[in-house]
């Protein structure tokens, strides 16, 4: 398994696991009188960590790591065995410990954009008190090429491979596993 950040490869690989986060928030809604009630706010951002050692340039690649990270812009995570695992994220924590110039250890906390929510404006009509949710969702499209899975398109596309039963939603996939070449998908932003 192969780790980059970018063009970084981090080498060796992150020793022994890589810890991926995927909260959800909730909000509670206290009403003084009422029992509190409970408000899904959709899913957080993703948080990606892992620890591991540095070696060669070791010294370099950390502060080459610590510029990216101070950049505080958004990098591509690229899991080499788990493509679903490979997201846009920024770099939320970088600590390292310089033992030589050819040795560093280090842990790394990745932070992945929440999805974004569906559109929902509230529209009032002049005439009437009476008021509508209307669902606006704009969306993008995406060519089937080979090798392409439902999972890895939300991943790339939705930064959440989970998302993938939107897609076949959207385009009427009955069976994900019949993904055909060529195919035009829409993709909901």
């Amino acid at each position: 398994m192969d780790v980059y950040l970018d063009s970084f490869k981090f080498s060796p690989a992150p020793r022994q696991k890589i810890s991926y986060n995927n909260p959800r928030v909730l909000a509670k809604l206290d009403i003084p009188g009422a029992a509190p009630s409970y408000q899904d706010m959709g899913e957080d951002g993703t948080v990606v960590s892992w620890s591991g050692v540095l070696t060669g340039n070791a010294y370099a690649s950390a502060v080459q790591l610590e510029n990216m990270k101070n950049t505080g812009k958004p990098v591509q995570l690229r899991v080499t065995d788990c493509p679903e695992l490979s997201i846009p994220v920024r770099i939320s924590k970088f600590e390292w410990d310089f033992v030589r110039k050819d040795y560093v250890s280090y842990s790394i906390e990745l932070f992945g954009e929440p999805p974004e929510s569906p559109l929902e404006p509230v529209i009032v009509s002049k005439n009437t008190s009476s008021v509508q949710s209307v669902t606006v969702t704009p969306v993008k499209t995406y060519t089937v090429v080979a090798g392409d899975t439902l999972w890895a398109i939300s991943s790339r596309f939705l930064s959440k491979p989970t998302r993938w039963t939107e897609i076949a939603k959207l385009n009427g996939i009955a069976d994900e596993r019949k993904l055909q070449i060529g195919t035009v998908l829409k993709i909901p932003s």
